[in-house]
């Protein structure tokens, strides 16, 4: 399911969420809807926070100027609650 979609319809438990990662080496990282065309991209539309991912797993993850983001959309599986996506062990 789409980041988008899953806020929207207030989804919550166990998902498989579609989007772009975005943000600070040393803080938070949300998935987010779109990639906004900044330097260091920055998140745009709806999003959620990710917690528990494993940074390494995502072959496409770009860390530059204390920014980080996902050079295309991955899919991320945990539990959402409260706009909160909590990386099932083992995934992502």
């Amino acid at each position: 399911m789409r980041v988008e979609e899953a806020v929207a319809r207030g989804a919550r438990g166990e998902v498989r969420l579609t989007g772009f990662l975005v943000g600070r080496i040393e803080g938070d990282v949300r998935l987010c809807a779109e990639l906004l065309e900044s330097y260091p991209p920055q998140c745009g539309g709806s999003s959620v926070v990710v917690r528990g991912l494993r940074r390494d797993a995502i072959p496409t993850l770009r860390m530059e100027q204390g920014g980080l983001w996902s050079e295309g959309e991955v899919e991320i599986a945990g539990t959402l609650e409260r706009g909160v996506l909590e990386v099932s062990a083992g995934a992502g």
